[in-house]
């Protein structure tokens, strides 16, 4: 199951819509998801947008997404769907969250050039204010997608190209 099982599926009044590309021969995507309203208008700008790798098990890489995440999506009709209202956030991570294997990671931006909100401000003033990335409302989304193990703050990302300052969490395989 990869980036592209999310199209068509519901989240709360709207479908989600994927544009994923593979990156050169590899098993990396870009991916963009939008939504779909009831009268099948797509929306103008992403919901979410990032990078997909299904990992490479025979190498012990697992499966990870590293998104940007905009909390509300714009429609040529001038309105917008916004996921923060009526817990439509839970719905979309439990999905986003699905994709992702054991052992797999999800990483959301708090830091970035368009569309930060409340969430990633807020996010970023607990961080700098000393919280555990656990208490914080990114940390409550990777929690919602099942991946709220052993988090960590990439405030200073390593050798400048892992983009912005994220939070990581891992989905950690059910113990028996």
């Amino acid at each position: 199951m990869g980036i592209d099982w999310l199209g068509g599926k519901d989240v709360g009044p709207f479908k989600l819509e994927v544009e994923s590309v593979r990156r050169l021969e590899s098993e990396l995507y870009r991916f963009r998801l939008f939504l779909v309203d009831g009268k099948g208008a797509r929306s103008e700008t992403p919901i979410m947008e990032g990078l997909y790798s299904a990992g490479v098990p025979s190498e012990n890489i697992e499966g990870w997404i590293d998104c940007e995440y905009y909390e509300t999506a714009g429609f040529p009709d001038g309105s917008a769907a916004d996921f923060s209202q009526g817990g439509l956030h839970k719905e979309l991570f439990a999905l986003v969250g699905s994709i992702i294997p054991e052992g797999g990671s999800l990483m959301i931006a708090y830091d970035m050039f368009r569309g930060r909100t409340r969430l990633h401000e807020e996010t970023a003033r607990m961080l700098n204010s000393g919280a555990a990335p656990e208490a914080t409302p990114i940390g409550r989304l990777l929690a919602e997608a099942g991946c709220g193990s052993s988090m960590k703050d990439w405030y200073f990302p390593e050798g400048g190209s892992e983009g912005h300052m994220k939070l990581q969490g891992f989905k950690h395989a059910k113990t028996i």
